[in-house]
């Protein structure tokens, strides 16, 4: 962060030649975990910011756009999703969707930094709503990878955040098929996994694409979607992995329906509660345009059909 004459402001280095500026209204937190740089800002932009080693994770202005992109599509597609693990650091958000359903009986957290947990729940825990301290949720506090490796629970979705794992780690590269064929090995028939992080450059998606490729090579059902964040300032990308359920047969009438009933609250009515997702933002997510789909190989729509 860089103290300047007007204040306090936080530097964003985003590639070799690109950084924002974020005026810094008060700083809630800044340390060091056992394994991450993290930083809890109120930033005049976008509300409470959470920013971890360096990037910026999630803010109060569009969290909701993140983490309801990334649990939505595969619990509304999933027939009856009861167990779920969440793999990678999670500040409570993704946790917080995932029981929102009230077919969810069980949820494991699969990460390493216990601290980090902590720190969320003090500094962010409007992300949480009080669920990191529910009863059925559990905890394995070690790294994700030997957690599917040493566990032969069985679960209904994975939500994996892979920006943990650095391309470079000589044991896991995202761009082999060795991770997507374990998390595949630990899911339930119908299981679903989605893949967020994974690092995409419309201008140069060659190890997204490898990554992709490995990941089709596990699962019969693969496709891409996409959100627009803000405060990323470009749209963000997830891969939709299925072993049976697949989202393009739901019509937007099939979503609205199961949002309606799959609630955990009283009226069972999911869709009160959510501020981006619905059956239009499904579709749109989905429907990538298409300099998209030609960065990624796929077969741009010709005359609305493709």
């Amino acid at each position: 962060m860089d103290v300047a004459s007007d204040g306090i402001w936080y530097a964003e280095h985003d590639s070799v030649d690109g950084t924002h500026y974020y005026s810094v209204c008060s700083v809630l937190f800044d340390g060091q975990t056992a394994h991450h740089d993290v930083k809890i800002l109120v930033t005049e932009e976008w509300g409470k910011t959470l920013i971890l080693d360096g990037g910026i994770q999630s803010t109060e202005f569009d969290e909701a756009v993140v983490h309801e992109a990334i649990v939505h599509p595969a619990m509304i597609t999933h027939p009856d999703p009861k167990e779920i693990l969440i793999l990678g650091s999670d500040d409570g958000a993704v946790l917080r969707e995932v029981l929102a359903y009230r077919s969810v009986t069980g949820v494991t957290m699969a990460g390493v930094d216990e601290d980090f947990v902590d720190i969320c729940a003090e500094y962010l825990p409007e992300w949480s709503e009080g669920c990191l301290d529910l009863p059925n949720v559990e905890y394995e506090f070690e790294d994700s990878w030997e957690y599917l490796e040493d566990n032969d629970k069985k679960f209904d979705v994975i939500f994996a955040d892979l920006s943990a794992y650095d391309e470079e780690d000589a044991e896991v590269d995202l761009r082999e098929d060795g991770l997507y064929r374990l998390m595949a090995s630990r899911l339930n028939e119908n299981g679903i996994v989605i893949a967020h992080g994974l690092d995409f450059d419309v201008s140069d998606p060659g190890s997204y694409q490898e990554s992709k490729k490995a990941i089709a090579g596990v699962f019969p059902i693969v496709a891409n979607y996409m959100a627009h964040v803000p405060s990323f300032r470009s749209e963000t990308m997830f891969l939709f992995a299925s072993q049976g359920p697949d989202q393009t047969t739901l019509s937007r009438s099939d979503i609205a329906v199961r949002l309606a009933e799959r609630g955990a609250n009283e009226d069972r009515d999911l869709a009160a509660r959510l501020r981006f997702y619905d059956a239009d933002s499904h579709v749109r997510m989905f429907s990538l345009p298409k300099n998209y789909k030609i960065a990624l190989g796929e077969k741009p729509a010709i005359n609305g059909h493709g």
